[in-house]
């Protein structure tokens, strides 16, 4: 059956239908999650990252625009080698700034926008300059897993 993830604040951990998730690993709990076809950008039997590529795609926007119309759930074959791939072949300060904004571990992920005066918005984090990039590079991991990141 299907399974629920949230993270719970209380304990500090993530829970899947009211058990810890490394409770779950420890006991040799596997999940199952529905498989989606791979992007056009990344045929799943030869899709190789160099951060030359991963700098057109992040300005590919016939690749964003593709990640933005994917619906469902599930993620592609091999997502976590993907991932991993992606986020070492984007700048670092891309990648850290896009784990800095997910950890924020809500279920709904805003980018940070600057206020009038240019300043933090007064909810969050500050927006830099680079986040337009970020912002592209967390798309394009949605398109890899739709089931646990949507734009």
């Amino acid at each position: 059956g299907l399974k629920t993830a949230s993270f719970n604040g209380q304990v500090g951990q993530w829970m899947v239908d009211g058990q810890t998730w490394t409770k779950l690993l420890k006991d040799g709990v596997k999940l199952k999650v529905p498989l989606v076809s791979s992007p056009f950008w990344c045929p799943a039997s030869k899709c190789c990252l160099t951060p030359e590529r991963m700098a057109q795609l992040l300005r590919d926007d016939a690749a964003v625009a593709e990640a933005m119309n994917v619906t469902g759930v599930g993620m592609v074959p091999e997502a976590q080698q993907l991932v991993i791939s992606m986020s070492s072949a984007v700048p670092h300060g891309t990648s850290l700034r896009a784990v800095a904004l997910l950890r924020q571990q809500y279920s709904t992920i805003a980018m940070p926008t600057p206020s009038l005066q240019g300043t933090a918005d007064g909810v969050g984090l500050a927006a830099y300059e680079g986040d337009w990039w970020v912002y592209r590079f967390l798309v394009l991991i949605s398109r890899v897993m739709p089931v646990a990141l949507r734009p």
